[in-house]
């Protein structure tokens, strides 16, 4: 995704959420009920506040926003948090290493199906690689966002 458009894309998917939506900002404390759009590469981290995102940004010849830096941001944290892991439409491969290892950790894992994405890369190979990925069209998506969420 191109440098400015996650401003864009949040404020186009609040008028579809019953959830505050944000775009990370670095050393963000994470809030519950709060749905946090990324960039560039962002971890999480646990610290004694709770919950914090850090960010940096992404080189220009790697995935912006680095889904894999995420996700493995979140594999110590398997056994304290609640997890919901979701990859959507996109091109390539990122994200689905890290999912795998999420999913083998027990964390619910959803991919969206090919008659609904756009680019089905990413989703197409997360369905071969992550064992248990549920898969789904992207409005049952966002319903199980909003249940997580709840």
């Amino acid at each position: 995704m191109v440098e400015g458009f996650m401003i864009s894309f949040a404020n186009r998917l609040k008028n579809n959420s019953k959830n505050p939506i944000k775009v990370v900002q670095n050393n963000q404390t994470l809030q519950n009920g709060h749905i946090y759009l990324s960039e560039g590469k962002t971890r999480v981290k646990k610290d004694h506040y709770g919950l914090v995102l850090t960010h940096e940004t992404a080189s220009s010849n790697s995935f912006n926003p680095d889904i894999n830096t995420l996700f493995n941001s979140f594999l110590p944290l398997c056994n304290d948090i609640k997890i919901l892991s979701i990859i959507l439409t996109g091109i390539g491969d990122d994200g689905v290493n890290a999912c795998k290892e999420l999913s083998m950790k027990g964390v619910t894992c959803i991919t969206e199906s090919a008659s609904s994405a756009i680019v089905d890369g990413m989703p197409s190979r997360a369905r071969l690689l992550v064992p248990n990925i549920e898969i789904e069209d992207i409005s049952t998506i966002v319903n199980k966002i909003n249940r997580f969420c709840q």
